[in-house]
């Protein structure tokens, strides 16, 4: 064996190591069939993201979520703005596309009662249409 070799192999055992050991105890059986780190990927990431049906499923469910988005009672502004945050980064992930007025919209939208005089007057203004996430 080369030292090329021995280097890639090396290299090869390592990861493979370093991404079983991250597999709970409870599912690692579930890949003992996968021999190399390509084949241990591949599969967790076709877990991970489901195959195109589900995937279709949750970018609906995503788009509805967004399009529904609201203030949840007793909900700090910071942890509002986290959820929204949060719910960006999945859609992201799945190709569900807002445009940056569309998520300044829904999340004034969103925001408690208390906000809607400062909302309105950031629209009457046109601050609004120039603020981004």
């Amino acid at each position: 064996m080369s030292d090329n070799d021995k280097k890639a192999y090396d290299l090869e055992k390592k990861a493979f190591a370093i991404l079983t050991q991250a597999l709970h105890r409870d599912i690692y059986h579930q890949f003992a069939y996968c021999t190399t780190i390509k084949n241990l990927w591949d599969v967790l990431v076709a877990r991970g993201e489901g195959n195109a049906a589900t995937r279709k499923i949750r970018h609906g469910l995503l788009k509805k979520e967004f399009e529904e988005f609201l203030f949840i009672e007793n909900e700090t502004l910071n942890n509002m703005a986290t959820r929204f945050s949060h719910l960006l980064s999945e859609m992201h992930s799945y190709q569900v596309n807002a445009t940056q007025q569309e998520m300044i919209q829904r999340f004034a939208d969103a925001l408690p009662p208390k906000w809607s005089q400062f909302i309105d007057l950031l629209k009457h203004t046109g601050v609004l249409d120039t603020l981004t996430i």
